[in-house]
């Protein structure tokens, strides 16, 4: 039974998706304090490694593209 008990591993991926929500709004915050935007910008996580980022002004846009 120790056996058994030392070889367990538990995984539910509840810690995974916790980290992740904390690691995105340090992201967001850090980009969002790098670039200084004139208006404002939206950081969207749309799924793994992929986000939407939505400019409200064509100015700021072009400072990061």
């Amino acid at each position: 039974m120790e056996d058994e008990l030392a070889r367990l591993n538990i995984e539910d991926g509840e810690e995974e998706d916790a980290s992740n929500i904390v690691l995105f709004q340090a992201k967001k915050n850090m980009m969002a304090n790098l670039w200084h935007p004139l208006v404002g910008v939206e950081i969207s996580n749309l799924s793994v490694k992929r986000f939407l980022f939505k400019f409200f002004n064509g100015m700021d846009m072009d400072r990061v593209v």
